[in-house]
């Protein structure tokens, strides 16, 4: 799934975004929460993407 992600620069992006974001604040910040949805959403994508091929 990793590499499916990585081919996709925009979505590689993303998963960093969110992992940094992740990492930086605390787990009660609403940014923690929002960096948790965008990671579940960018792993589903490359997974469904991976489905389809």
């Amino acid at each position: 799934m990793a590499i499916e992600i990585a081919r996709t620069p925009a979505s590689a992006a993303r998963l960093r975004a969110a992992e940094y974001t992740a990492q930086s604040v605390d787990r009660g910040d609403a940014a923690w929460r929002g960096a948790m949805d965008e990671l579940h959403a960018v792993h589903s994508w490359a997974h469904e993407s991976l489905a389809r091929e």
